[in-house]
């Protein structure tokens, strides 16, 4: 069948070469070509250029998209899907099963090996800082409702008195 398909093509394309050939001069016929094939580069330079300005913004959300999934998912306690994002899954590949050669005189480390180091070289302190901050935030919050509520209570028991006395 598929045979049968190519010959129709082939008769149908020649039969319209010697149609162009017979309405259309050669000279015309080339600025035509011409004209179609500097419209098919102008496509092509506008495809190309749309495809990495969008591709650049649409990889920077992704990128963003999956911080924030696995901050998300290491604030939640989900060890298996932080694993997943910081690519360090059990069985899976984590950079660590092969060589680590020395180019130029470094260790060279795959991708997710340098950014499981640079998370933890960039602050080491900066999680626990964050989090005494965080909760000396909680604790003043604490401190300011316990003594609206110990004045709320004082006022009660004024009342209380000042009930008792009349």
């Amino acid at each position: 069948m598929s045979e049968t398909l190519n010959r129709r093509d082939d008769e149908f394309r020649e039969r319209m070469q010697t149609l162009i050939d017979s309405a259309l001069p050669p000279d015309v016929q080339e600025r035509i070509v011409k004209k179609i094939k500097d419209a098919a580069y102008e496509f092509e330079n506008q495809v190309e250029y749309w495809l990495k300005d969008e591709l650049a913004y649409l990889l920077a959300g992704y990128v963003e998209d999956m911080a924030n999934r696995a901050i998300e998912a290491m604030l939640a306690g989900n060890e298996a899907m932080f694993r997943r994002y910081l690519h360090c899954e059990h069985g899976g590949y984590t950079g660590r099963d092969r060589e680590h050669p020395v180019i130029h005189g470094e260790l060279f480390e795959a991708s997710m090996i340098e950014l499981r180091r640079k998370l933890c070289d960039a602050h080491p302190d900066l999680l626990k800082t964050e989090r005494v901050l965080d909760l000396e935030s909680q604790v003043a919050g604490l401190v300011t409702e316990v003594n609206k509520r110990e004045a709320e209570i004082e006022r009660l028991r004024d009342r209380v008195r000042n009930c008792d006395r009349d």
